[in-house]
């Protein structure tokens, strides 16, 4: 059972209160969060957040609570239907993620990747992709040519998660996401972000310098 008291909350602008009662469908997945895990969760739920944490400490269950929290507040509501999309920079890592995310959560997931023959789908079968299922974890690629061609909406998302965030440069298709869709959609209706990464250094930067470069690219803050 979880120990996690995870709030339910209403969105304000680009922040989410979390000072409510707690939701108990996390409970079902059976992890048991670590203090520090429920911190950056509680911390990412209440604005876009990058989680800095060396590999094998825990940045995926973050992810994973923070996927079912919203999923939990989508299924109460009564406003538009929204997704939540986990991008990830390899074919591998997005099997094995959409496996955690699914084995952890009570969430349809499905996963996508370019040798689907995504780039011949149209509008009706992204549409039909974005009903059947509640979390899409895919590359960067499919999701950036899904938008760029008009078959998907960011505005449809309302959890954008980035995994290996420090990718987010230069014409990184991460970054391409960020500065074509998300720059352009309003405030109101943009998607929350939640990143992780085990370093967000660059070998052409400070440390500084590259921190903040990297909150920059992501529109978040760096927590660790």
């Amino acid at each position: 059972m979880l120990e996690a008291h995870l709030d339910t909350a209403s969105v304000m602008d680009t922040t989410l209160a979390t000072d409510t009662e707690p939701a108990t469908a996390l409970e079902k997945s059976g992890l048991t969060p670590r203090d520090y895990q429920l911190a950056l969760f509680h911390q990412a739920l209440r604005s876009n957040s990058i989680v800095m944490l060396e590999t094998g400490t825990g940045k995926t269950l973050v992810a994973v609570m923070l996927i079912e929290w919203f999923a939990q507040r989508a299924a109460a509501g009564s406003g538009r239907r929204k997704v939540r999309v986990f991008l990830n920079n390899t074919v591998a890592l997005v099997h094995q993620q959409a496996r955690v995310i699914g084995d952890n959560t009570a969430q349809t997931v499905h996963a996508y990747v370019g040798a689907m023959g995504l780039d011949e789908w149209d509008e009706t079968a992204w549409t039909r992709t974005w009903a059947r299922a509640d979390v899409l974890v895919m590359t960067h690629q499919v999701l950036l040519n899904a938008l760029r061609s008009g078959h998907a909406r960011i505005s449809d998302i309302d959890l954008l998660v980035f995994d290996e965030a420090h990718h987010a440069r230069g014409s990184h298709p991460y970054m391409l996401i960020m500065r074509e869709f998300y720059d352009h959609c309003a405030p109101h209706d943009r998607p929350h972000i939640f990143g992780m990464t085990a370093s967000p250094l660059n070998a052409h930067q400070s440390a500084q310098a590259s921190v903040h470069h990297l909150q920059a690219s992501l529109d978040a803050s760096m927590c660790t």
